[in-house]
């Protein structure tokens, strides 16, 4: 007689629905000036005094980017990736309206996504170097591994230059979907798609790639729910549109734990 085989679907009835979505920690209560990039990030002062990268809703990049900003950060933390620290910001009203640099843009109230300065001088640059300075051998896996698991576009790096250039990532408004053309709807022709880390990773640690893949490996539906819940409401993505981003993070993981082991033997 042959036996029936029972296939589970771990995301059967996947919901939002318990799990805490993002909220403001923090106000903005000073504006210092904006970036001359395409979305138009606005460098604030927070209520606690420290000093933020703000994309507030509707830049330039429109929502989605928001989207990207909110998932890649929490990926990050999961993967304790060399990410700024990142929070969502309350923009209050006395900004709103009010007209970003020499273009038909301004800016809007309520919450925005928030990245913590990096300290001190800094230097951004394309490419991913540096990799012998401070504990940057170990850094850089991190960062291709969250790079290649969100599937990201328009790859940037930030040196702290007066940390022995220790790197970091910044502006995620691309690393995820593929770059700035996608949608939640698309995200399923991109389940195995990309090549992968395709520059060098000489000098960087094996071990570190190896410890990212069986990272990944080890993710479950709930931990990819807690990250996409951090979304909040006010940016208009129904539940049912993050749950497909959590779905289509889980799908990448086989192809993007198969780069990262390749990458270990390559260094």
């Amino acid at each position: 007689m042959a036996t029936k085989v029972v296939i589970f679907d771990r995301w059967r009835n996947a919901s939002l629905s318990g799990y805490e979505r993002g909220h403001a920690t923090v106000t903005a209560s000073t504006l210092i000036r904006f970036a001359e990039t395409g979305c138009h990030p606005a460098l604030m002062i927070g209520s606690d005094g420290r000093r933020y990268w703000v994309k507030y809703q509707h830049n330039p990049h429109g929502q989605l980017s928001l989207l990207a900003e909110r998932v890649v950060a929490a990926i990050g933390d999961f993967l304790e990736g060399p990410v700024p620290d990142a929070s969502l910001i309350e923009v209050p009203k006395q900004f709103h309206g009010l007209k970003i640099l020499n273009t038909e843009h301004v800016v809007h109230h309520g919450l925005a996504h928030a990245s913590l300065e990096i300290q001190g001088q800094s230097l951004e640059s394309y490419n991913l170097s540096h990799i012998a300075r401070d504990g940057n051998r170990f850094r850089a896996p991190k960062a291709i591994a969250l790079w290649e698991w969100c599937f990201g576009d328009d790859q940037q790096w930030l040196y702290a230059q007066s940390a022995d250039n220790q790197l970091w990532t910044f502006d995620h408004g691309m690393w995820l979907g593929g770059g700035e053309e996608w949608s939640v709807d698309s995200l399923q022709k991109t389940y195995d798609f990309g090549g992968g880390w395709e520059g060098n990773v000489s000098g960087m640690d094996a071990g570190t790639f190896l410890a990212m893949a069986s990272k990944i490996e080890s993710c479950t539906v709930s931990d990819l729910l807690s990250a996409v819940a951090t979304v909040p409401v006010d940016w208009g993505f129904t539940d049912e549109e993050l749950v497909e981003v959590a779905y289509w993070l889980d799908r990448r993981r086989p192809h993007v734990i198969a780069n990262l082991r390749r990458h270990s033997t390559n260094v």
